[in-house]
C-alpha cells in the first residue's frame, strides 16, 4: 500500500488527499494562493495610481491659483500644460463642471467672473467718518462710530473700521510688553467708615518746547485728580519740578478737586484717595493735609500701574490728544492747555468704558453711590 511505501499511516495519507482536493477546489473558485497574489497585485496597482494622482494634484495645486480667484484663462493654461482632460483636471482642483463652463462662457463674452461688489453703505459713511477722524485724531474706530451715532448717522463698528482702513486713518495698535510685577503692597492707612467719593491722583512729567537736558530744565509735573466711577477729571494743575514742589502741587490739585466736586453737588465728606507710593503722596506735608481734612488714602501695589490704571490712561490721552499736538513754550500755555483739555475730556470726549458717554453725562445721570466699608 502507498502508506507502507512512504512510511506513514493510512489516516495521514487520507488527510493529505483531502487537503490537496480542498486546495484544488479553492484555486478553481479563486480563493487559493494564486487569487491572494492576484489581489495583492491589484491593491499595489491601485496604490500606485493613487500615489501618481496625488503627485499630480500637488503639481496642479502649485501651478494653479485658487479656483475662486483664478480666471478661466489661467485655469485653462495649467490644464493644457499638464495635458489633462477636463474631468480629471476639475476633479483635481475641486471645481464643478457648471462653474468651469460658466467661466468659459464669461471669458468668451469678455466679462469678468468677479465684478466689483457694490458697497453703498461705505460710500455714505466715508465723508462723515473722515470728518470725525480728522476732527478727533486720537479717536479709534469705536469712538468714531459712537460719535457718528450721536450725529444721527447709523453705522456698525465693523463698517467704520473698514472705511477708516481704506482712508488710512486707523490708529496704530500699541502692543504692551509684559513685565515682572512686584506684588509687594504698601502700608494700609486708615479708611473712613463711609466713603462719599473714591478719587485717584497721580502725576506725569512734561517738558516744554525748546528745553533740553535734565528734567529740571524745562520740566513740569502735571498732577491730575479724577473721580473713579465717572472718570470725571476734577483737577489738572502743573508746576515746576523741584524738591518739595510735587507735594505742594498734590495738595493744590486735591484742594481744587474738592472745590469742583462741591460745585457739581457731589459728596465731599468721607473722601478716599487712591495713589501710587510716590514720595509726594507719602510726604508728611501731604499726609498731614489728608489727616486734617479726614481724607482716607489707599496705596496701589508697587510696580503695578493697574492699581491706578484709570488715571494712567488719562495721562496717555492727555499727551496724545492735546500736548503732543501743540508747541507749549511756557507754563501759562501749559496750564491753559490743561484747562482746555479738562473741559473737552469731561464734556465732549466719549469713553468706551462708560458706554460711549462723557464723564459729565455719567455724573448727571446718576450721582456717585455711597459705599460702606463695614
Amino acid at each position: 500500500m502507498a502508506s507502507r511505501k512512504h512510511g506513514v499511516s493510512y489516516k495521514t495519507l487520507l488527510a493529505w488527499r483531502d487537503r490537496f482536493q480542498r486546495g484544488g477546489e479553492a484555486a478553481l473558485k479563486g480563493k487559493g494562493p494564486d487569487a491572494q497574489v492576484k489581489a495583492l497585485e491589484n491593491e499595489n496597482k491601485q496604490l500606485k495610481e493613487a500615489l501618481a494622482e496625488m503627485a499630480l494634484r500637488v503639481d496642479v495645486l502649485k501651478k494653479t491659483p485658487p479656483p475662486r480667484l483664478a480666471g478661466f484663462a489661467e485655469l485653462e493654461a495649467v490644464r493644457l500644460e499638464l495635458g489633462l482632460g477636463v474631468n480629471a483636471f476639475l476633479r483635481l482642483v475641486g471645481m464643478s463642471k457648471g462653474t468651469y463652463y460658466r467661466r468659459r462662457r464669461q471669458a468668451q463674452a469678455g466679462r469678468s467672473p468677479f465684478p466689483p461688489r457694490p458697497r453703498p453703505k461705505r460710500e455714505v459713511l466715508r465723508e462723515p467718518a473722515r470728518e470725525v477722524a480728522l476732527a478727533f485724531p486720537a479717536y479709534g474706530y469705536r469712538k468714531v462710530w459712537a460719535e457718528l451715532l450721536r450725529r444721527g448717522i447709523p453705522a456698525s463698528p465693523s463698517t467704520v473700521y473698514r472705511v477708516l482702513k481704506e482712508e488710512g486713518l486707523l490708529l496704530p495698535v500699541k502692543r504692551r510688553r509684559r513685565k515682572d510685577q512686584d506684588k509687594r503692597l504698601g502700608p494700609e492707612p486708615p479708611r473712613p467708615e463711609r466713603v462719599g467719593l473714591v478719587l485717584s491722583a497721580d502725576g506725569t512729567l512734561w517738558r516744554l518746547v525748546g528745553h533740553k537736558g535734565a528734567p529740571s530744565l524745562g520740566g513740569y509735573r502735571i498732577l491730575n485728580v479724577i473721580e473713579e466711577e465717572s472718570r470725571y477729571l476734577l483737577a489738572s494743575v502743573a508746576g515746576r519740578v523741584g524738591e518739595g514742589e510735587t507735594a505742594r502741587l498734590a495738595k493744590e490739585a486735591l484742594e481744587r478737586a474738592r472745590e469742583e466736586a462741591r460745585r457739581l453737588g457731589l459728596p465731599t465728606q468721607g473722601l478716599l484717595l487712591r495713589t501710587d507710593q510716590g514720595s509726594a503722596f507719602r510726604s508728611e506735608v501731604f499726609r498731614g493735609y489728608l489727616q486734617n481734612h479726614r481724607i482716607g488714602q489707599v496705596f496701589a501695589p508697587v510696580g503695578r500701574p493697574q492699581g491706578i490704571g484709570k488715571i494712567e490712561r488719562l495721562h496717555r490721552s492727555l499727551k496724545e490728544e492735546k500736548l503732543m499736538r501743540e508747541e507749549i513754550r511756557d507754563p501759562l500755555e501749559l496750564q491753559r492747555a490743561l484747562d482746555e483739555y479738562r473741559q473737552f475730556y469731561n464734556t465732549r470726549r466719549l469713553h468706551q468704558a462708560l458706554g460711549y458717554r462723557t464723564p459729565l453725562e455719567v455724573v448727571e445721570s446718576k450721582r456717585v453711590k455711597v459705599v460702606s466699608f463695614s
